[in-house]
């Protein structure tokens, strides 16, 4: 393990990397994406939290017969 860390540290920028390390030798429309769509967010359902205190108060008062 401390040879692998001493060997990394040691190593030198003109060195090549190690064949497990190299990318991929593909052809260009491998690598050809399409491009991503962004995601959105779906709408948000509970913005107004009083809006259910309104229905049921407005229940109530036209139960009552305060409202028609």
């Amino acid at each position: 393990m401390l040879r692998r860390l001493f060997a990394t540290v040691s190593r030198r920028e003109t060195d090549e990397a190690p064949a497990e390390q190299q990318p991929a030798q593909l052809p260009p429309e491998a690598m050809k994406f399409k491009p991503m769509v962004p995601l959105q967010p779906p709408p948000a359902q509970n913005d107004d939290v009083m809006q259910g205190v309104y229905e049921e108060v407005e229940k109530a008062l036209r139960a009552k017969g305060h409202l028609r």
